[in-house]
């Protein structure tokens, strides 16, 4: 015999076994259930037909693959700007009889205000995202060891929210180199008290 003949018959040996195993009990050796209203199936050999003017899609035939679509350019956006909210402040410097030493207005979005470096103190709120204690040290700046107290306050809105801000420092130059640009102030117009 030829192998081809001994793979078929190998085959339906196979197949009689499978069959043969497969094959579930007579329906008198099963256990019956408890008799239960009949349900009725739905009737699915009524199909509606589907109308001659139905729109069918237009797959290509098995086999024929569909022509390569190239996808849409979308045009590149910029990132949007990070925009610091609007903020308006009022800073002082005080000295401990309470005299003001410097005090300016600071508007943020647009920057302005009385303060003399406007847009970078509004800059370094901003990186601080409007706590006065978290603003960024000058580095590289020595200061005096001379115990002369001064109190920084700022009184205001940022981004919607009331600031009140109170800090007293050794002397004017630590302020200063803790708080950046924010608190270098002009002398206060204030008549000495």
């Amino acid at each position: 015999m030829s192998t081809r003949w001994l793979f078929a018959l190998s085959a339906a040996a196979a197949l009689v076994t499978l069959v043969t195993v497969v094959t579930p009990p007579a329906a008198s050796a099963l256990p019956t259930a408890p008799a239960a209203s009949p349900v009725t199936p739905p009737d699915t050999t009524t199909l509606a037909p589907v109308p001659p003017d139905f729109p069918l899609p237009d797959f290509p035939p098995p086999g024929v693959r569909a022509p390569d679509v190239p996808e849409p350019e979308v045009p590149e956006v910029p990132p949007a700007p990070d925009v610091p909210p609007r903020a308006e402040v009022t800073l002082t410097i005080a000295l401990p009889d309470g005299r003001v030493t410097g005090d300016a207005t600071l508007t943020c979005v647009p920057d302005g205000g009385t303060h003399p470096h406007a847009a970078d103190a509004c800059s370094e709120l901003a990186d601080a995202h409007g706590r006065f204690e978290d603003l960024r040290s000058t580095p590289h700046r020595f200061c005096p060891m001379i115990y002369a107290p001064v109190t920084a306050r700022a009184v205001g809105m940022w981004g919607g929210e009331v600031v009140d801000y109170r800090h007293t420092y050794p002397n004017r130059c630590q302020l200063e180199v803790a708080s950046g640009e924010v608190f270098e102030l002009s002398p206060s117009a204030a008549p000495p008290g």
